[in-house]
């Protein structure tokens, strides 16, 4: 969970059985900038179906680029509908409709939402992201 990510990224080389597929940003020539100035391009984007620590299925496009580790944008997860909290009682993201929680861990000054990535052909799950959006 990254709260400076203006987009939700994974490696080219993570989830290699989940198929790149071209993306809005990829089509477009979209760049992005890292913490050392450079920029680097988007190359599509993998829909990611997912099971949560809490058993919760959902499904998360993220754009592909060469980067070190996925991060998931706190921005666009509010953006679909959820909010995010940060607390030292426990951190999670909450779908806004429906008040479902899924819990984040907390450790090395990182948050992270740990989650399963299930083989096979996409299906579409409720997502963290709206369905759609890059």
């Amino acid at each position: 969970m990254d709260s400076g990510a203006a987009e939700t990224v994974i490696p080219t080389n993570m989830c290699p059985y989940v198929p790149t597929k071209p993306s809005d940003g990829s089509r477009k020539g979209v760049e992005y900038e890292v913490a050392s100035g450079h920029t680097i391009p988007n190359t599509g984007e993998k829909t990611l179906n997912v099971v949560t620590t809490e058993g919760q299925r959902r499904s998360l496009t993220m754009q592909v680029c060469e980067v070190n580790k996925a991060l998931v944008s706190i921005s666009k997860t509010c953006r679909a509908g959820h909010r995010v909290v940060f607390d030292d009682d426990g951190s999670y993201v909450q779908n806004k409709v429906t008040g479902e929680k899924t819990f984040m861990q907390h450790a090395n000054n990182t948050y992270t939402l740990d989650v399963w990535v299930k083989k096979g052909q996409p299906q579409q799950q409720p997502g963290f992201t709206r369905p759609g959006t890059q």
